[in-house]
């Protein structure tokens, strides 16, 4: 390949990309407006795919409050290509999303959540009444929505059944339960933990849509 071909095909590329990016911000329920840094991200991301690929994989552990008031501690994966933040300015391709409780290791231990299809997981808790842990998602994209059956409320439970996460109807009591996971990661990645203040802090910007910030009974989709 030439260099004046390899110019021209990049040129190419970095349009076309930016025209699906737009394309995909009308479809997505996201908010707010593409800034600058990530314009420069999708550009960056552009160039790199023209010859290989652009994957972000971003790993943490988070704190996160059951309904008990208890505190546990969870490890996350997310792998994406990333030009903005996970439900906020900006959007990501989810291509996996991985969860793990670590702490507490007993007395029930569910097994590693994992997600290759665009969900992101927004509450994980433990089910009193029925001595299970259970995990409510939403969904990163319409067409992961639409993949998925279009669920109205956009919303998919998964819940411990025979040692294995299992999807089931949404529960009528979840509707209006607020996210105790954190939806707006950061695409520049995340420090080592994050806590309970400092998620609380974040999950408060107004900027994250709706459905990322809790199950709303009114769908708050833009699909």
């Amino acid at each position: 390949m030439s260099a004046l071909d390899r110019s021209l095909g990049l040129s190419r590329l970095v349009a076309y990309t930016e025209v699906r990016a737009r394309e995909k911000w009308r479809l997505t329920p996201f908010t707010g407006a593409l800034n600058i840094r990530a314009w420069r991200h999708l550009v960056l991301c552009a160039s790199v795919l023209f010859f290989s690929g652009c994957e972000n994989r971003i790993k943490f552990s988070e704190e996160v409050q059951i309904s008990s008031a208890k505190v546990v501690t969870i490890e996350r994966e997310v792998v994406t290509a990333a030009f903005g933040e996970v439900g906020g300015p900006g959007g990501w391709d989810a291509k996996f999303m991985s969860m793990e409780l670590v702490d507490p290791r007993k007395p029930i231990i569910p097994p590693k959540w994992e997600s290759p299809s665009g969900l992101v997981p927004i509450i994980f808790d433990w089910d009193i009444d029925s001595s299970e842990w259970y995990l409510v998602a939403t969904f990163f994209s319409c067409q992961s929505w639409v993949n998925h059956g279009k669920p109205k409320p956009p919303y998919a439970e998964f819940r411990v059944v025979n040692g294995a996460w299992s999807r089931q109807e949404l529960s009528k009591k979840v509707i209006g339960r607020k996210a105790n996971l954190l939806t707006g990661i950061r695409s520049g990645g995340e420090p080592k933990r994050v806590s309970l203040g400092e998620k609380t802090t974040r999950m408060a910007d107004p900027r994250i849509a709706k459905a990322f910030r809790e199950v709303a009974s009114d769908g708050a989709w833009g699909c």
